[in-house]
C-alpha cells in the first residue's frame, strides 16, 4: 500500500470508531476519545493527525465545539457504503464456496 492509501484506511478507522460509538450524522465526539481508540488500534500521533486531515478533507467530519469532531453525512454515509460493500463480498464468497 502506498502512503496515501495507509492514510485513507487510518481515515476510515477513524470513522469507524465513530459510528461504533453509536454516532449518525452530525453527532460530535470528544477528540481525546478518538485519539485513545485510535491508539488502541495501532496508530501513532502522526498517522492520527494525517488521518484526521484526510477525513476533513474528505467531508467526513468537521471539528466541532470544545473539542470535538462531528460526524458528517458524508462519513456517515462514507461508513455505511463500506460497510454494505463488505457484507456483499463476504456473501459472494459463500455462494462462490
Amino acid at each position: 500500500m502506498t502512503g496515501g492509501d495507509v492514510i485513507e484506511q487510518n481515515a476510515k478507522k477513524i470513522i469507524r470508531i465513530m459510528v461504533a460509538k453509536g454516532l449518525v450524522a452530525s453527532d460530535a465526539v470528544q477528540n481525546a476519545t478518538i485519539q485513545s481508540n485510535a491508539l488502541q488500534l495501532g496508530l501513532d500521533e502522526e498517522d492520527l493527525e494525517a488521518a484526521l486531515i484526510f477525513a476533513g478533507e474528505r467531508s467526513w467530519i468537521e471539528n466541532g465545539p470544545h473539542g470535538t469532531a462531528i460526524l458528517t453525512n458524508d462519513g456517515f454515509l462514507a461508513r455505511l457504503c463500506a460497510f454494505f460493500a463488505g457484507a456483499g463480498q463476504m456473501a459472494a464468497q459463500k455462494i462462490a464456496a
